[in-house]
């Protein structure tokens, strides 16, 4: 899910009439039609889209009486995030897809972000007493509105039409977590319990409960060092998996979405990404396992770094080559997840190997062997830097901001603290002094509402190219981090870094040596004002000889989902696997197969509001099954498209075994597709290629490679020529995955090309990279290419795929066409009551009838409000179905609140809800009027409704006096 500070960076379809008054009014884009059913350029022909809307987040993913059902993040109004709800689908196999209803709308508590479901098989919660098995699924999920909470529904009908719990939330929003959401319920078969994992800011809270109504804190993940820190963590995934291979050997995953961001520890292709970490968990709180790192850096340096370690932890080291003789120990301090042990013997230079043990509780682990790099010269050097190769009063350590220029109100000497400790830890500065971005107003600073820009002194880049420095606070890539800018003051967007909601400093660290030799100033700004609206920044090392200093996270590696920029929000399915205290006859004729299966949004926070599709924004990838494999860098997991895509396979394009690729020909000339797999296998035992692979979607102009680099061991996809969509400069067009040959020298490539995607799993789905591309529909050309040698190709198969199967939602008529009135019922409130008009949503008290004389017209005494109760309250409000007659001309009065995407009064079609016209406020009592010309509309069946899912000031609107003539 995403904050709510990502409202205004969207862009919208929609097209708006500012009239003269003030009052902004809209009218929508017309919506497919059937006769173009998913034939439009850029519509997946085999991945879930909604037939128009927006859609992000895959939600509540559950396998229930032979049916998987998906729900998802969905705006049914607009092309845009907006008012999220939860929209729904179902399948029998994964492939083909039937739209059902939304399932559920924006409520008193705000709006329907992500969250899960699950079947209460038992029926713990006691919901299900009157359905015939007593089962029945229940929801959860975030309410998003002034504050983020955990709340419920339940179905009884599987899943058709669903009831809020009347005890919502069941768990409020903890103090001092501004990020509390999405949260992922499932049964622990091993603890015997019901588990909710939850993102809290940038940790993974857990609760468990025994009736899914009562919910207790257990523990919690997510210290410095565990997974990556460099955005705000979100839509998280707990589950255990065997180990394939090994009979009776289960670990458990815990997956974590990642907002975007562009750090060091940024994902691969920058912006949101996800990852994964294995170990194990106790029923209260998880575990990962711990690994090492060996750093050999000669003299008194030597040292073993620990990661993924527990406060008490003794970890000791011992030499590979003597037979076992110890070389030191050391345990891991309270409050710490990681440890430097102090060695009694230098390492050898160059490359080498230690044992590594690992005690926990008094108990002794296996002893490990790892990798160490050695380097023959001193690393920590006292060496000055050069005159005019370092910045001025980089550590603060003057106790003020001199050698720093400061513009806004955000930046004075007070930010300058030797504070060292916040109310929630310690700051972690290096030396005394540290610039805290909140300057407390009570001693006259700015605190949170300040803004600003922070610039060094000039420096000319030199030695490695390295910049490392210290940054906390706010995560807001938007509107704060740290960046470098050149002379003339251009920002370099590659170089970017935030905070991560956390007052506490961690390291990054920047590869700038292709600026080496250019003048460059370090550029903080601040431009946020909202909580956590403020940035820290230390200990700037803008002149290294070597590179040794390391991002925090470079001593805890993150194991990637996907190297790809479009794979994000990724969740599993509930219930694909037997419960062990459900008998089988519950299941019935549809008994779960086991399998553990992914799906992901495929889009990336930094451009998917802008991405150029029609009526419709966002896909979600192909369902993706889950295998757990020990290898020699860990435990790793597989990702394989699901068996069931093989019904879209037609007979082969292309078959081709045994072969030699050539520099200059190409194999597949001829074949023209848009929509295709590729399954294939190379050996590079006897390739004397640098490179090889395929190009898809090809044309004179257009063309996205996926390739086999030999020198670096990695697989890409390249989109820099797959279309003319502007990408985030920061974003590289080429992304790498590190993929080894097997034992035998084999590296298999299979491939997913739909229109408007490109998904790549590499060596039986050990990596994937997934990207969206948007390439013209007259781009279909296919190439297997070899640069610099020959290629040997095992096997190759080109399948054609077929559409599958999208059935629309075709929503009853609420109405008898033939006794439908002419004209809306008490449409100027006279009445002094809502007759006439019935809510479809939201709390009883959001809308009343007013007489506020301060704001009517003295000619009508009523008007109709959704603030006399309060802002806070939302909901939606609907008139009679009437049959639009006359000349088509419709005129009302609107006031109040001006958010036009959750304020609004509109115009619908009857028979499909589309919204026709829409007018807001403009933050004012007064009311403004407002004209429709529908006369297009003449003797279609419509109706009028008034929507509020504004929580915030001037969360409300009113209307009055409309007119039909």
């Amino acid at each position: 899910m995403k904050s709510k500070r990502l409202i205004a960076l969207t862009l919208s379809i929609s097209i708006f009439f500012v009239l003269g008054n003030g009052t902004i009014t809209k009218a929508n884009a017309t919506s497919s039609s059937t006769t173009t059913y998913r034939t439009e350029e850029l519509r997946p022909q085999y991945h879930y889209t909604p037939d128009n809307g927006w859609m992000n987040d895959p939600n509540g993913m559950v396998y229930y009486h032979g049916q998987y059902h998906l729900f998802y993040q969905y705006n049914p109004q607009s092309t845009v995030w907006g008012p999220m709800h939860w929209g729904h689908a179902v399948s029998k196999d994964l492939v083909n897809w039937k739209q059902e209803p939304i399932a559920l709308a924006p409520d008193k508590n705000g709006d329907i972000f992500s969250g899960s479901v699950v079947v209460d098989w038992n029926n713990r919660s006691g919901l299900f007493n009157n359905t015939p098995d007593h089962t029945g699924l229940v929801a959860f999920f975030t309410n998003n509105g002034a504050t983020q909470c955990e709340s419920m529904a339940y179905s009884t009908d599987e899943g058709k039409t669903w009831t809020e719990y009347g005890n919502n939330p069941v768990i409020p929003q903890p103090a001092n977590t501004p990020d509390f959401r999405d949260p992922k319920v499932s049964w622990d078969n091993v603890h015997n319990k019901w588990v909710m994992t939850v993102a809290a800011g940038n940790k993974i809270q857990f609760y468990s409960s025994s009736n899914l109504k009562e919910w207790a804190y257990t523990g919690e993940f997510g210290a410095e060092g565990e997974a990556s820190h460099a955005g705000v963590w979100e839509c998280p995934d707990l589950y255990q998996m065997p180990v394939s291979g090994e009979n009776g050997k289960s670990k458990w995953v815990l997956s974590i979405n990642m907002g975007a961001s562009a750090t060091i520890d940024s994902p691969p292709a920058k912006g949101s990404g996800m990852m994964y970490v294995v170990g194990d968990f106790d029923g209260n709180k998880f575990v990962a396992d711990p690994k090492y790192i060996a750093n050999n850096n000669v003299g008194n340096n030597d040292s073993i770094s620990g990661y993924y370690l527990l406060p008490g932890d003794t970890i000791k080291v011992y030499h590979s080559r003597t037979g076992g003789n110890e070389l030191g120990e050391a345990t891991v301090p309270a409050g710490k997840s990681s440890v430097n042990i102090q060695l009694n013997k230098k390492l050898s230079s160059g490359d080498g190997r230690v044992w590594i043990s690992l005690v926990r509780n008094g108990v002794p682990g296996s002893r490990q062997e790892i990798h160490y790099l050695g380097e023959d010269t001193e690393t920590n050097s006292n060496t000055q830097a050069a005159s005019g190769k370092d910045i001025l009063n980089p550590g603060f350590e003057t106790g003020n901001l001199s050698g720093w220029t400061a513009t806004g109100n955000e930046w004075t000497n007070k930010n300058v603290t030797d504070n060292t400790t916040w109310w929630g830890g310690v700051f972690n500065q290096s030396g005394k002094y540290h610039c805290w971005g909140f300057a407390d107003p009570a001693i006259g600073g700015s605190g949170d509402a300040g803004t600003g820009i922070l610039e060094s002194s000039q420096f000319t880049l030199g030695g490695s190219g390295e910049i490392n420095f210290l940054v906390g606070g706010g995560d807001d890539m938007k509107n704060l981090y740290v960046t470098l800018e050149t002379a003339d003051g251009k920002e370099l967007n590659q170089f970017k870094a935030s905070g991560t909601n956390s007052e506490s400093y961690r390291r990054v660290v920047w590869d700038a040596s292709a600026y080496i030799g250019q003048k460059l100033r370090i550029k903080v700004v601040d431009k946020s004002t909202g909580g956590w609206g403020h940035i820290n920044v230390d200990d700037f090392h803008v002149y290294n000889t070597k590179n040794h200093v390391q991002s925090s996270t470079d001593l805890y590696p993150i194991n990637w989902v996907d190297y790809g920029p479009d794979f994000y929000a990724g969740v599993t399915w509930n219930d694909t696997t037997l419960q062990d205290d459900v008998s089988r006859f519950k299941y019935g004729n549809h008994v779960p197969d086991g399998r553990r299966i992914l799906l992901g949004w495929m889009s990336n926070w930094e451009y998917a509001g802008n991405t150029p599709t029609s009526t419709w924004r966002g896909s979600d990838s192909i369902p993706r099954e889950e295998k757990l494999v020990d290898t020699s860098d860990g435990y790793k997991i597989l990702q394989q498209p699901v068996e069931n895509l093989k019904s879209l396979r037609k007979a082969p394009a292309k078959i081709l075994t045994n072969t030699k690729v050539q520099s200059g020909s190409n194999l597949l000339s001829g074949i023209s597709e848009d929509s295709y797999e590729i399954t294939s296998k190379f050996n590079v035992n006897s390739t004397t290629a640098k490179e090889f692979g395929f190009k898809v979607r090809e044309s004179d102009k257009q063309e996205t490679t996926i390739g086999y680099n030999l020198e670096t061991s990695t697989l890409f996809l390249d989109r820099s020529k797959s279309d003319s969509f502007n990408y985030p400069e920061y974003m590289p067009l080429k992304q790498q995955a590190p993929l080894k040959p097997d034992s035998n020298g084999n590296v298999e490539i299979q491939i997913f090309v739909d229109k408007g995607s490109v998904e790549v799993f590499g060596n039986n789905g050990l990596v994937s990279i997934t990207d969206q591309i948007f390439s013209s529909d007259s781009s279909k050309g296919m190439e297997l290419y070899s640069t610099g040698g020959g290629t040997h190709l095992d096997s190759l198969v080109v399948y054609p795929l077929k559409s599958a199967k999208f059935t629309p939602y075709i929503k009853p008529l609420a109405y008898n066409p033939n006794t439908v009135p002419r004209n809306i019922l008490n449409g100027n409130f006279e009445s002094g009551k809502l007759n006439g008009w019935t809510q479809t949503s939201g709390g009883v008290n959001t809308f009343t009838v007013s007489s506020d004389e301060s704001t009517c017209d003295p000619n009508d005494k009523y008007f109709l409000s959704s603030g006399k109760n309060g802002n806070t309250n939302t909901g939606v409000l609907q008139s009679n179905y009437f049959k639009l007659s006359g000349n088509g001309q419709i005129s009302l009065s609107v006031a109040g609140g001006n958010a036009s995407d959750r304020e609004y009064v509109a115009l619908c079609d009857g028979a499909t809800d589309r919204e026709l016209f829409e007018a807001t406020g403009n933050n004012n009592e007064i009311f403004q009027k407002v004209q429709w010309d529908a006369s297009k509309y003449l003797g279609k069946v419509l109706y009028m409704k008034v929507v509020d899912y504004n929580w915030d000031n001037w969360g409300h609107i009113n209307v009055r006096n409309i007119k039909i003539n």
